[in-house]
């Protein structure tokens, strides 16, 4: 990235300072210039994976850090948010180059796009989320392999103040889009294919609840007041707290950033503060300018590392997150480059009373 496509980055990514100084403007293209060449530091242990609390971060039931190759939420007592859907082979970015002029200014621009406020939630209402993902699913019977997508929904209802009851409802689904084989060679062959039973989960977030830091996984009030607004030192948490998670720097920071849009709960003024500190993100590309995840158009936000391509899927008109991707960029023994791995939607409303829908 030249002068001339950096110097607008920086100016678009500041632009909560009005006019800036050229102090200011200085500081901030010297962060920018830092960020995008600093060394790989030796990878941390990801240390044991954390006891969370559930999606709509209020209640101690799942795993809130972990990997699973088959399902986007493992089950514990009742079910488990995870980070990601699984991990690939680690991978360096040699040298990795800034975001493209393309990727910073459709990241600015979703920012600019975001309000300044959020709905607010009277009295019995609720913030309702639905999150549908869909992970890859390896089976073999005897000799033949099957792989196909399985579809699991996550709905939600977070209420106005933390502290009062919160319901969260996980399923599976019948559907299945299959990838190698087909239904019917499966079924033939013993392969179970029925939905597993998955309990709902009721309960209120106590103080020792309300207390917990929370994780990019699980925020709490508290997590999210705590994050920073300003771009660099943003971008700079993520890097720090996902750092030798296994896959490439710069890719953890965009699924760890994935798992906080993907909450439902972030308030307006970090989401356009999340989205000016991805546009300094090194390697960040658009991948695809119409990409269509449920019917839902947006703009392709991506890092590739040496197997996969992370996905983060925003409407530029509106600076809404719409969901996330993993693409193979490779070929994964019988799946072809293209396939998508795993994807998750993400849809919010506001609905007036506990188990109600839009």
């Amino acid at each position: 990235m030249g002068d001339d496509e950096l110097d607008p980055v920086v100016r678009a990514v500041r632009a909560d300072v009005a006019p800036m100084t050229e102090e200011d403007f200085a500081a901030t293209r010297a962060k920018v210039l830092a960020l995008a060449t600093r060394p790989r530091t030796a990878d941390r242990p990801a240390g044991q994976a954390a006891i969370g609390q559930a999606a709509v971060g209020q209640a101690a039931v799942g795993q809130a850090a972990g990997r699973s190759p088959r399902r986007w939420w493992g089950v514990a007592a009742g079910f488990g948010v995870l980070a990601a859907a699984g991990v690939l082979a680690q991978a360096v970015l040699g040298g990795p180059a800034p975001a493209t002029a393309e990727a910073a200014r459709a990241m600015t621009g979703a920012a600019d796009a975001i309000t300044t406020s959020d709905p607010v939630l009277g009295p019995g209402q609720y913030r309702y989320t639905v999150t549908r993902g869909r992970s890859a699913v390896l089976q073999d019977a005897g000799d033949t392999r099957f792989r196909w997508l399985d579809e699991e929904v996550l709905e939600s209802w977070t209420p106005a103040v933390e502290g009062e009851e919160y319901l969260v409802r996980p399923r599976e689904t019948d559907r299945r889009d299959w990838l190698v084989g087909t239904e019917e060679q499966a079924r033939a062959a013993g392969v179970r294919l029925e939905p597993t039973p998955q309990a709902e989960v009721r309960g209120r977030c106590d103080r020792t609840c309300r207390e917990e830091p929370g994780t990019w996984q699980a925020p709490n009030e508290k997590f999210l007041t705590g994050l920073p607004r300003e771009p660099e030192q943003l971008l700079r948490r993520l890097l720090d707290d996902s750092r030798g998670r296994g896959s490439s720097e710069s890719q953890e920071v965009l699924v760890y950033a994935a798992d906080l849009l993907r909450s439902g709960r972030v308030p307006a003024d970090l989401r356009a503060a999340l989205f000016r500190a991805l546009a300094l993100l090194p390697g960040l590309e658009v991948a695809d300018r119409s990409a269509n995840l449920d019917g839902r158009k947006g703009v392709a936000l991506a890092v590739t590392d040496g197997e996969a391509r992370q996905e983060v899927i925003v409407d530029p008109a509106t600076g809404e997150f719409i969901g996330e991707r993993r693409v193979l960029t490779e070929p994964d023994d019988s799946l072809p480059a293209g396939t998508v791995v795993w994807s998750s939607s993400v849809e919010t409303a506001v609905v007036d009373g506990l188990g109600a829908r839009p």
